[in-house]
């Protein structure tokens, strides 16, 4: 969260983007318009997260079936890759595509009106998305996704994580050619997910930074500052490193 360095696989999401996505994947056509739709509803999320989706759509229509098969159609795209690296140790390997989607994702994941519009589109087509622990997507049949959510290999996987998080294990930003033979979250098809989420990447136009300015957000701040009450209203004074005080 709280992007902080440009890239434009973590754009402010557009139409643009979305014919360019349309254009690689044309028999998704209506389900990246209308996730378009909900994604960007008073919301300006990253443009990954629209390829995320339609790749798992794409992947789910064409019968794959990921690490978690065995419960019926759900697919996994990770958001760290999980491997025991020591006798007490579990590093979360994150290549640079694994990195930019749990960026995105988690912040998405704050957006509660467009997190359930999705859902509410998803179920009219008997799907859905979930999360695995936070740090994987989750995606397919409804009730095949419950059933995992409900198995105890979802219990005790979110218990390795959350583990691993509390204790502040290591993160390791590594390409995939490098990671570790065994890890928990990485097989077959979801290698497939993040192969196809870079040669999308490669096909989409990748736009100046000026291209994406909104000049709508200017008018939106104001309008924030304008309802907000007992804030200073000094629009003149300027924030800079002087004007910091250390408690």
């Amino acid at each position: 969260m709280c992007n902080a360095i440009f890239n434009h696989k973590l754009a402010p999401l557009n139409k643009k983007h979305v014919e360019d996505i349309k254009n690689i994947f044309p028999n998704q056509s209506n389900f990246i318009e209308r996730t378009y739709e909900i994604l960007t509803n008073n919301l300006r999320p990253q443009v990954n997260l629209l390829v995320a989706f339609t790749i798992l759509k794409h992947q789910l229509d064409n019968g794959v079936s990921g690490i978690f098969g065995n419960f019926g159609r759900v697919l996994y795209a990770p958001l760290s890759i999980v491997s025991k690296t020591g006798e007490h140790e579990w590093t979360r390997f994150r290549p640079k595509p694994v990195d930019e989607l749990h960026t995105s994702f988690l912040s998405f994941m704050m957006a509660k009106p467009n997190r359930n519009a999705l859902n509410s589109f998803f179920g009219e087509h008997g799907l859905c998305f979930s999360q695995g622990h936070c740090c994987g997507i989750l995606f397919g049949e409804t009730n095949d996704v419950a059933n995992y959510e409900q198995s105890e290999l979802f219990r005790t996987r979110n218990t390795v994580r959350s583990y691993a998080e509390s204790m502040a294990m290591p993160v390791a930003e590594l390409d995939f050619e490098l990671l570790p033979l065994v890890t928990s979250d990485l097989g077959k098809s979801e290698k497939e997910f993040y192969d196809l989420y870079e040669k999308v990447f490669l096909q989409i136009s990748e736009q100046s930074i000026d291209s994406y300015k909104d000049e709508s957000i200017d008018n939106s701040w104001n309008f924030i500052i304008s309802k907000v009450i007992n804030l200073p209203t000094d629009v003149e004074k300027v924030y800079t490193k002087k004007d910091r005080v250390l408690a």
